[in-house]
């Protein structure tokens, strides 16, 4: 179930930034967006781990890459410490939703040509 919806996660972030950024401007998006995305995805770190930088820690709750790993953490790990997964499966529905809510809306207004 989980990597059912990080996959529909990661289709609405990609139909979003696909709507946000130009073809010409793709080589940019990689150390603007994607290398961030990454790395505050707590794909090198737990969720947890960051309680030394709470600001961080927060900021990164934005961040849907977060919700999806630390619910694979909480699956495939269970002895690590991560964040619950239920909390991580919320977060990933609410990233859906938001994400897929402006994507879906942008695609429509740039297919109508509005």
């Amino acid at each position: 179930m989980v990597i059912l919806l990080a996959s529909i996660s990661s289709a609405t972030l990609g139909l979003l930034v696909g709507t946000i950024i130009k073809p010409s401007q793709v080589a940019a998006m990689f150390p603007g967006f994607l290398i961030p995305l990454v790395f505050l995805g707590s794909v090198f770190f737990s969720w947890n781990t960051l309680h030394v930088t709470p600001i961080i820690q927060v900021l990164v709750l934005l961040n849907p890459l977060v919700y999806v790993n630390e619910a694979l953490r909480a699956i495939l790990t269970p002895q690590l410490p991560h964040m619950s997964l239920f909390i991580s499966i919320i977060g990933i529905l609410i990233s859906i939703l938001i994400m897929g809510y402006w994507g879906r809306k942008r695609f429509i207004k740039m297919a109508v040509g509005n």
